[in-house]
């Protein structure tokens, strides 16, 4: 697992690359999406989804979330940051 460091010992130099590699992922179509959807879009989306899963059994309307709040937490987050990384 690598250690990253924290945004707040970031120098500006780095903090600014950091920002522009999010501005670029915001302006890279994502492979395959809809029109108009971004690389960075889709990981929004993706973490959003996690929020409200219609998991089978429950009573209509009701919804899980796998992404907080719960025992998968720090695995499903470790993951998601990891990918987002790459």
């Amino acid at each position: 697992m690598d250690l990253r460091k924290s945004a707040v010992d970031l120098s500006s130099g780095e903090r600014d690359r950091f920002l522009e590699a999010l501005i670029r992922l915001k302006h890279r179509p994502a492979p395959n999406g809809p029109a108009g959807v971004s690389v960075y879009d889709q990981f929004v989306a993706l973490h959003g989804a996690v929020f409200a899963v219609l998991a089978p059994g429950l009573p209509p309307g009701d919804t899980v979330n796998f992404g907080h709040w719960n025992i998968g937490f720090c695995a499903w987050h470790r993951k998601y940051v990891r990918e987002f990384e790459k």
